[in-house]
């Protein structure tokens, strides 16, 4: 009979948080490619290299995707900003990794829109902090905040109601076959040119009405399991 109740506490929370309209995969917005490019500069650090992030996106270019049941319709981002960005490598046993921590010095502007330029209907704004980067062993992409760490600090946008105030913004970056690891700037001059976003993805914050469900849907279970405990034991 314990095995009942506990398969019906399974399927019970299971279903809470299924239903709950703050699931990410419902209201999740994708992006797609850039035009724009990136660069990576050596600074003559044995630790750091920066990045050159400048304007990505212009007026006609970087189109992007919307999907999910708050959103179904194409849209543009633009992500845009002239912030120092800097790059610090995660070492392991002394050695440098494909890891990295990110610093700004200040934040990037990301848009989400009906029209190019952040323009038309806006339906999602605010300040994107680049938190980490992982580049892939073969040296041809990388991610950002791949620990999908909330990263966007929301200042407006009809979804904004849907998304909460701190969304979770990943990025693809494609190195444009240049197959070269960031760990080769490292005590050098030298840069890599030409890379851009392949895709990318805007998640909402998981709201406090999740949690309550999901708490709400517990307590209910355990308060019977309790009082059948206690019939039983009369």
């Amino acid at each position: 009979m314990r095995n009942k109740w506990a398969m019906l506490l399974a399927v019970g929370v299971t279903g809470l948080v299924l239903s709950s309209p703050s699931g990410y995969a419902q209201t999740n917005i994708t992006l797609g490619g850039s035009l724009g490019t990136i660069s990576f500069l050596g600074t003559g650090s044995a630790t750091q290299v920066t990045m050159s992030f400048g304007t990505l996106c212009d007026a006609t270019h970087c189109t992007a995707d919307g999907t999910g049941a708050a959103f179904g319709d194409n849209g543009f981002y633009a992500i845009t900003g002239f912030p120092t960005i800097t790059f610090t490598n995660v070492f392991s046993g002394g050695l440098p990794t494909n890891d990295w921590n990110v610093t700004q010095s200040a934040p990037l502007s990301f848009c989400f829109s009906s029209s190019a330029g952040c323009g038309g209907t806006v339906f999602l704004q605010g300040n994107l902090q680049l938190v980490s980067f992982d580049q892939s062993s073969s040296g041809t992409t990388g991610t950002f905040n791949a620990n999908h760490a909330q990263n966007l600090t929301l200042t407006g946008g009809t979804l904004e109601g849907i998304f909460g105030a701190l969304p979770v913004a990943d990025l693809l970056f494609n190195f444009q076959g240049s197959s070269v690891l960031l760990t080769t700037l490292l005590n050098t001059g030298n840069s890599i040119n030409g890379i851009s976003i392949s895709s990318g993805q805007v998640d909402p914050t998981p709201e406090p009405a999740t949690i309550a469900l999901v708490g709400g849907g517990l307590l209910t279970v355990g308060t019977m399991l309790r009082r059948r405990a206690r019939r039983r034991a009369r």
